[in-house]
This record gives structure tokens, C-alpha cells and sequence, in this order.
């Protein structure tokens, strides 16, 4: 199990269900969630107390600290590089 795994157990069905409903195409989910399941592996390993999933209706943010990294969504994924 990942560390981050863990940290979000308590979200992980309901953001599940909400990957499924944004990511009609397994596809495109897989890539999403390949996306950012590295992007929480990193953000673990930089600041294992800083990062959180945000879960909007239509929309799914990782943030870490105060900076939005990603942002997925049905129509773009906005990403910040570093």
C-alpha cells in the first residue's frame, strides 16, 4: 500500500466515484489516475503532511501546501509544473 493510501482512506470511495464520473472512457482514467496517483507519490515523499485531494463537482485538485498542482476535470487537467 502506498503511504499516501492510507492518509486518504477515509475519501477514497467517494473520490473513486467521482474519477468514474469525470472519466466516462477507462482510458482516459487510467491516465488520469497514473497522473496523479505519481503526483501524490511525489508530493508524499516532498511534504508527507502538506498535500490533500480537494473534490468539486466535476472537478479534482491536488494541492500541496497552498499551490494547486493539478487539476482534473471532464473537458482539461490543468497541471503546475515545478
Amino acid at each position: 500500500m502506498p503511504p499516501w493510501e492510507k492518509a486518504s482512506r477515509q475519501s477514497a470511495p467517494a473520490i473513486r466515484e467521482l474519477v468514474e464520473r469525470l472519466f466516462a472512457s477507462k482510458q482516459h482514467r487510467l491516465a488520469a489516475m497514473e497522473l496523479l496517483t505519481s503526483s501524490i507519490d511525489a508530493a508524499h515523499k516532498f511534504a508527507p503532511d502538506r498535500w490533500s485531494l480537494v473534490a468539486f463537482e466535476g472537478a479534482l485538485r491536488l494541492v500541496v501546501g497552498y499551490i494547486e498542482v493539478i487539476t482534473l476535470n471532464t473537458e482539461w487537467i490543468h497541471i503546475i509544473p515545478h
